[in-house]
């Protein structure tokens, strides 16, 4: 348990109320207690979106806490009591590498330091990334891009964690249709009605 945050089983029933996040928030989402500089406690109702996974830890910024509620993520600051930015909707895992954290999504991928410090790699594929590794500061695998003959075509990529340098062969979709040419037999327009 970190001394700074924790995730509650559920909204408390007494007490202050919580602080919604993002505002006008009233459903029940992922509740999470956080604690400022100076002891005192708040309660956040963060959002939920639609993934099932769940994940938090301080950033670099030790005010900055890095928070996904079933996919969703925002980076909170304890001491304002608020949302500092919120972004993605499909994440589903998280790798710390060098005081950064990767997160993977179904067709996205974010590379967070801090707030201000974010490399977003949007719609990186129509259906989902799969298999990821990360070798010698070496983001990698495959892309997977549904194709009209029920398959995937798959795309090697990688990023480079140090210089945030995308990688990825352009391949361009030619489906194997045969066509037969089709003969038609021009009728005049008053022939129509024949």
């Amino acid at each position: 348990m970190n001394s700074t945050f924790e995730i509650l089983k559920g909204l408390p029933p007494y007490g202050k109320m919580y602080v919604p996040i993002p505002d006008g928030n009233w459903s029940e989402g992922l509740p999470v207690e956080f604690t400022k500089d100076d002891g005192t406690k708040w309660v956040a109702n963060i959002e939920y979106g639609q993934e099932g996974f769940d994940y938090i830890n301080a950033l670099n910024n030790l005010t900055e806490i890095l928070v996904i509620a079933n996919g969703c993520c925002y980076i909170i600051d304890r001491n304002k009591e608020k949302s500092i930015c919120d972004f993605g909707y499909d994440f589903k895992q998280v790798i710390e590498y060098n005081k950064k954290f990767v997160l993977i999504g179904t067709r996205n991928i974010a590379i967070v330091e801090s707030s201000e410090k974010i490399e977003r790699y949007k719609n990186l594929c129509w259906d989902f990334i799969e298999d990821i590794t990360l070798e010698n500061g070496t983001l990698s695998r495959v892309l997977n891009d549904y194709n009209a003959s029920d398959k995937y075509d798959k795309t090697d990529f990688k990023i480079d964690l140090e210089t945030y340098e995308l990688t990825k062969p352009k391949k361009k979709f030619k489906p194997k249709i045969k066509t037969e040419p089709k003969t038609t037999e021009l009728k005049k327009w008053w022939e129509i009605w024949k």
